[in-house]
């Protein structure tokens, strides 16, 4: 009967790491892709939240539109989210809930502009 407790408790932690490690592999997996978002120099502010927005439900991230900061300074872009998801730790019985809050910048070099892809001619 020992034996059995302790495999389930060891089988409660493995699962609870695992959720764990997932949800923080898909936070840093979204925050790289926030920041590859912030490397487009033409974009406005309300492009990038745009952007952001489309990449956080082909994510499955909650995100709220409204928890989305942009903002510039000469040579840097940055953006501030912040967003709340529900980890199951011990199923059906303890669920927490993490505040995420993923930061990018992206420095910006003035007169260097990314080339475009060629077109190709008929």
């Amino acid at each position: 009967m020992t034996t059995i407790i302790k495999l389930v408790v060891a089988l409660v932690f493995v699962y609870a790491v695992a959720q764990s490690g997932m949800a923080a592999y898909k936070y840093y997996s979204f925050e790289d892709s926030v920041r590859e978002v912030l490397l487009t120099p033409q974009a406005t502010d309300a492009d990038i939240a745009a952007r952001i927005m489309d990449l956080a439900e082909d994510q499955d991230i909650p995100l709220d539109a409204s928890k989305i900061q942009v903002s510039r300074t000469q040579n840097e872009v940055k953006a501030n989210l912040s967003y709340e998801e529900d980890i199951s730790l011990v199923p059906g019985i303890y669920t927490k809930t993490w505040t995420f809050t993923p930061t990018a910048s992206a420095r910006l070099l003035a007169g260097v502009s990314i080339p475009q892809k060629p077109t190709r001619r008929r």
